[in-house]
């Protein structure tokens, strides 16, 4: 507050009341001692004014020494007799400074009411919590009201001070808070943090703090003022943002963002690899200067139609790149609006399908394209089978008119041949004879058709067939005389089937284009040579002059080829020889028809990996199971003997160490018996209910639960567990299989602290994205070589601390339990430092916070 006025009316009262009491001594018409006194209350009154900080107790003093400046002044001067001038000066001069000076305090007292007026108004109106810190006055601290409001409490609700500061601060952020507030005192730096407190509520919420610090003379800190603003909701959509950066940048699918023009701003590393362009080549610019794209079915006036509507397009797109190639994407785009509903951007997702199109149009083309309706009997112990495009146009009907199966076909056939080619078919299933036959199918039109039939049986390893895979081919014409050499040659040439004609003598006659392809060579490279000369071929199931005997003496031979061409490709083909007589005195020929079925034997050998690999995994639970069982009785039988002998007063002393020995050794049996029977509990648990059961689960719920049970080893270990669960609050999970989780987590890191600090548990808990969640439990423990340990810290019984009992199962079956429900898990630890344990898992049902 100011105090020019008081201050210059002092100076000039007492300025001229010291003239005129010099000038009195002068003359001699005062006495020394009470002039003395006069000037000595004078001084004293400006002096404390001068140094005074409290205004009101300033103008106190000063009133009482004029109101004694007048009083003693007329006093002594009467008494002394001094002229009446010098008396009526002092007195003029007293009651001219008295009322200059009550004139100042009523200025003053004006203005600091108006300043206090103002201050209030602003604390009221500042979103802003105010702080302050008197160092010089014993530390002494205040918060404004909006301070209190901002955590939650009432004003004066809880005391502002050190310690209150310290339990509201989060854990985490508490040192780096003390360093930046150390480091501001002492260097003068700037004070400026963002840091979370804990509300009235028991939730954090972060802040930006602020302050700035008032030094004295020697650079001592002597006060701290400064503020709190509430940051949460923006600092919280921050972390959301880098984590959803984060994701757009790793996730496999291509991004790209645009402007309202149109122009692009923003492509992530996917989209980069997926068009093999660099980000600072494209960015403004728009996608057609630096690629050319094509809409599968659509034209790009109607996909922006569609985008402005606020609906999300998708659909196929061909891009054809700088440098030639062409890539078949998946795409899905939409445009971006504000909220008054203006066009602010676009996004699009592009999903390379190249390699995908490019399989299904190969199969297609080997099952659709070739003259022979290829079928297949998966499983010859049900009525289901597979019928390829071109068996039912070969019949007459749309693909899905009938239902594909051996029923079916059996209605199909003629009467006449029902009988012929059933007895044929269990002649191969039982004896493995040949399956070739010619039999009539009835057409859609109702007219009957002659066809060629072909099959053959995959057996299992006892003999028993399993599949069945064969193929009809139209022979009606041939059969009714109607086809002339002309038309067969025709067809031979225009079937996508590879046809080969060869002699005898093992030489080329022809071959039409398809043989081309599959062999990688023109026809005039291949006729009139031995067609091993460019290929290599490994006949399964026989021998290449098995299969030429087979064709000169019964005139046809079928069976599976591996083909292996010169530049290194390989295929499995499907192959049916006919021997034809010899016309005109020529050499005898066979034709062949290889049919490229690769992708069916793929399919073969991945089931049968499959299968293999589900009965290896029950013979090795039954295996574990049998084995726990019968360790558990002798087990038992042992340790009773070693307690007999342990009470038998004969046993030596010198025998006592061993019989020690002996019984933990049983006891360690025993539990590692227990642990192998939980796990095999466990896992067929997990089988048998699979991904069902599921319930809305409360993680603070389980955490309660759990800290329930560890807190007597909680409480010896002197630690303390956080948690960070608010933002999940229910996932759809078994409850006890996700606390089992949360159990053998925590309880590892109770078990295996470390013995020079105090044990800290930090659980966090938070949402990926929509349904996928991201758990996390790290403690400051003793921690694992990873170095070392890497491939062994989930399998069974894996210890790597021996100071402390444990089965070595706790990780093995938490990664099972993840695992089951789809999720993966993942560790990060190093020696001395501690370990850090976090799964992800899609909850397996949608929830909200109504559920």
């Amino acid at each position: 507050m100011q105090k020019s006025l008081f201050t210059r009316t002092t100076i000039i009262t007492t300025a001229i009341s010291v003239a005129v009491t010099g000038l009195a001594i002068y003359y001699q018409y005062l006495n020394a001692l009470p002039a003395s006194i006069y000037t000595v209350l004078l001084v004293a009154s400006y002096a404390f004014d001068r140094r005074s900080r409290n205004v009101k107790v300033a103008a106190a003093v000063n009133f009482l020494m004029l109101t004694l400046i007048i009083v003693v002044g007329d006093k002594f001067i009467d008494n002394f007799y001094a002229p009446r001038w010098i008396t009526s000066t002092i007195g003029y001069v007293s009651v001219a400074g008295l009322l200059l000076y009550l004139s100042g305090q009523v200025s003053d007292m004006r203005q600091i009411k108006e300043s206090e007026e103002r201050l209030d108004l602003a604390l009221d109106g500042i979103t802003a919590g105010l702080w302050d810190w008197k160092m010089d006055e014993g530390n002494k601290r205040w918060w404004s009201p909006r301070y209190y409001e901002l955590l939650g409490y009432a004003p004066g609700e809880i005391e502002p001070s050190a310690h209150t500061s310290q339990e509201m601060t989060h854990p985490v952020d508490f040192e780096l808070a003390k360093h930046t507030q150390h480091k501001h005192l002492h260097t003068a730096s700037k004070f400026e943090i963002e840091q979370r407190y804990k509300t009235k509520s028991g939730e954090y919420k972060w802040f930006l703090v602020n302050g700035q610090t008032k030094f004295d003379k020697e650079g001592k800190p002597v006060r701290m003022i400064g503020s709190i603003i509430d940051i949460d909701e923006k600092k919280r959509n921050q972390q959301l943002i880098e984590q959803q950066a984060a994701l757009i940048q790793i996730i496999p699918n291509a991004i790209i963002y645009g402007d309202r023009n149109l122009n692009i701003y923003h492509i992530n590393e996917t989209a980069e690899e997926l068009f093999e362009i660099k980000k600072h080549e494209i960015l403004g610019k728009r996608i057609t200067e630096m690629l050319n794209y094509e809409i599968v079915g659509q034209n790009p006036e109607d996909v922006l139609a569609s985008m402005r509507n606020n609906t999300v397009w998708k659909g196929e797109v061909i891009f054809t790149l700088r440098n030639g190639k062409r890539k078949s994407l998946l795409a899905s785009a939409r445009m971006v609006f504000n909220a008054e509903g203006e066009m602010q951007g676009w996004v699009g997702i592009y999903n390379d399908i190249t390699v995908l199109k490019n399989t299904q149009e190969r199969l297609q083309l080997a099952t659709e394209g070739t003259a022979a309706g290829i079928w297949d009997w998966p499983d010859v112990s049900k009525d289901e089978e597979w019928w390829s495009p071109r068996f039912y146009q070969l019949l007459g009907y749309a693909e899905g008119d009938l239902s594909p199966a051996l029923s079916t076909f059996q209605s199909l056939l003629h009467p006449d041949d029902v009988k012929g080619t059933l007895t044929l078919l269990d002649e191969h299933f039982k004896n493995k004879k040949r399956f070739e036959i010619e039999y009539r199918l009835r057409t859609k039109s109702g007219e009957y058709k002659w066809f060629l039939g072909s099959a053959q049986a995959k057996y299992n390893s006892t003999g028993q067939p399993e599949r069945l895979v064969g193929s009809i081919i139209d022979i009606d014409d041939r059969k009714r005389g109607a086809k002339t050499i002309a038309d067969y040659a025709e067809l031979i040439r225009m079937m996508p089937d590879g046809v080969l004609r060869v002699s005898k003598s093992r030489k080329i006659v022809s071959a039409n284009g398809n043989v081309q392809r599959l062999f990688e060579a023109t026809a005039e490279e291949m006729v009139g040579k031995d067609f091993t000369d460019f290929i290599s071929m490994n006949i399964l199931g026989t021998t290449r002059d098995a299969v030429w005997n087979n064709i000169w003496i019964n005139g046809f031979w079928r069976g599976e080829v591996e083909v292996t061409t010169k530049s290194g490709k390989q295929s499995l083909l499907l192959v049916n020889i006919k021997a034809t007589p010899a016309e005109d005195g020529e050499e005898p020929t066979w034709l062949g028809i290889y049919t490229d079925i690769s992708m069916l034997r793929i399919n073969e050998e991945l089931n049968i990996a499959l299968h293999k690999l589900e009965e290896n995994n029950k013979y090795l639970e039954q295996f574990a199971y049998i084995s726990s069982h019968d360790i558990k009785a002798p087990v038992i039988a042992l340790e009773g003997l070693v307690d007999l002998l342990d009470k038998n007063d004969g046993v030596k002393d010198e025998q006592k160490p061993l019989l020690k020995m002996i019984k933990r050794t049983t006891q360690q049996m025993q539990r590692t018996n227990q642990s192998l029977n939980s796990i095999l509990k466990l896992r067929k648990n997990l089988t048998d209910t699979g991904n069902e059961g599921g319930e809305p689960v409360r993680l603070q719920i389980i955490l309660e639960d759990v800290m329930g049970t560890l807190e007597p080893q909680i409480a010896e270990a002197g630690g303390q567990l956080n948690s960070d669960v608010l933002e999940v609050q229910h996932v759809m999970f078994p409850y006890m299989h996700f606390k089992s989780v949360m159990y053998n987590l925590i309880s590892n890191a109770i078990k295996y602290r470390h013995p020079d600090r105090a044990l800290q548990i930090d659980v966090s808990a938070h949402e990926l994205y929509q349904g996928v969640y991201l758990f996390t439990i790290q403690d400051n423990g003793l921690g694992i070589d990873l170095n070392r340990n890497k491939d062994k810290v989930f399998g069974i019984f894996k210890r790597f601390h021996d100071h402390v009992e444990g089965s070595g199962v706790g990780l093995h079956i938490v990664k099972s339990i993840i695992q089951a429900y789809g999720g993966n898990i993942k560790i990060e630890s190093e020696p001395n430092k501690g370990t850090k344990i976090s799964f992800t898992f899609k909850s397996m049902y949608p929830l909200t916070n109504n559920n």
